[in-house]
């Protein structure tokens, strides 16, 4: 999709949110509509026009490269354009704005403002051909990162080194960064589902060790879990490991255009509830991925997301888990693309059981 027809989106929403105008400022929706990189901005789209607003820093960098109409911001000039306009309603983003810019905002205007919670989100959640190519690059970097990771796993290494290691190799291959801080969980510790590697905790024979990593890389992001045993796994949590890529199993070939987010919820949900461990699946299925490593549409079961459909080219993670505290846990992820009536792996790991010797 061209920047003119994000632009002209966008613009479509004017209706739909029953305004005269958005102000743009998060710095993520600024990228998607204008694909500069701005620590601070603001974009005023109307129903005719779509002009962005930069302090010094950007102001030469967007006059260039920018296709769109560009201003150099300073005290008086936003809010003088807007008066220009002659606006009824302005509407700004809930979910970003400050208390405190929007109170100056109803100070300075003599418009209404009103509040929309992320306006460009749902545009954003429709990922266009050279976004998905994106995203496969950037899952293929986190696959290579995974693999080289698997390489370094020996007996006495701390999760927090191999975390750094991580990092470090993605860096080498040209990332922009880590999408988050990469989950190195040993043993009892991966019964934390949002666990931080520690340097004090180091591997030992029949411990699981669970790998939930992502890469940043060209603005977009990938996420992927993983379980892996060395030497002899439990028992116990060879079962757990069994159920939960069943449960991932049947969420993958339940994930099309048109089921909604409560359908694709229960088709790992209540598998996981009916082999005994409901109370131990403790967050959502997944969630959208893209310019940022969580965004919309999330796959909790809040009321206001459960009867939600799926549309084609989303992005989104699956990832069921089952936790036992004390015992540890497992989680198995990938990254998928909504399609028609399937959907697009773009995780390539294996998720046959895995189990390290040395």
């Amino acid at each position: 999709m061209s920047l003119e027809s994000r632009i002209k989106s966008a613009q479509r929403l004017l209706k739909n949110f029953d305004t005269d105008a958005m102000l743009i400022e998060n710095p993520i929706d600024l990228f998607y509509l204008t694909q500069e990189n701005l620590s601070a901005g603001s974009l005023l789209i109307t129903s005719s026009s779509a002009e962005l607003y930069v302090d010094g820093r950007y102001y030469e960098t967007c006059k260039s490269n920018c296709s769109l109409a560009v201003h150099l911001s300073n005290t008086d000039s936003l809010n003088k354009r807007i008066a220009e306009l002659s606006l009824k309603k302005l509407s700004i983003d809930s979910t970003y704005t400050s208390v405190q810019r929007y109170t100056e905002l109803k100070q300075t205007n003599n418009c209404n403002i009103c509040t929309i919670p992320g306006p460009i989100l749902e545009i954003r959640s429709i990922k266009d051909h050279d976004e998905i190519q994106a995203l496969q690059k950037a899952a293929d970097l986190g696959s290579e990162g995974y693999r080289y990771l698997l390489t370094q796993i020996r007996e006495g290494i701390s999760e927090r080194q191999l975390a750094l290691k991580l990092e470090m190799f993605w860096l080498e291959q040209g990332a922009d960064g880590l999408a988050f801080s990469p989950i190195i969980a040993f043993g009892k510790n991966s019964s934390k589902p949002h666990y931080h590697p520690s340097p004090e905790v180091t591997l030992e024979k029949g411990q699981n060790i669970l790998i939930d990593i992502g890469v940043q890389l060209n603005g977009y992001h990938s996420d992927m879990t993983r379980v892996v045993f060395f030497d002899q796994p439990d028992p116990y949590l060879e079962k757990i490991y069994h159920i939960v890529r069943e449960a991932q199993e049947k969420a993958l070939s339940n994930c099309y255009e048109g089921v909604s987010v409560r359908e694709l919820d229960s088709s790992a949900r209540d598998f996981i509830a009916d082999q005994g461990y409901g109370d131990r699946f403790t967050h959502g299925l997944g969630h959208g991925v893209g310019l940022e490593v969580h965004e919309y549409p999330s796959l909790r079961l809040a009321e206001e997301n459960k009867h939600k459909k799926l549309k084609k080219n989303m992005v989104l993670t699956l990832e069921p888990g089952i936790y036992l505290p004390d015992l540890g846990g497992v989680r198995i992820e990938d990254t998928v693309v909504v399609g028609q009536e399937s959907c697009t792996n773009l995780s390539s790991p294996s998720k046959e059981l895995h189990i390290i010797t040395y």
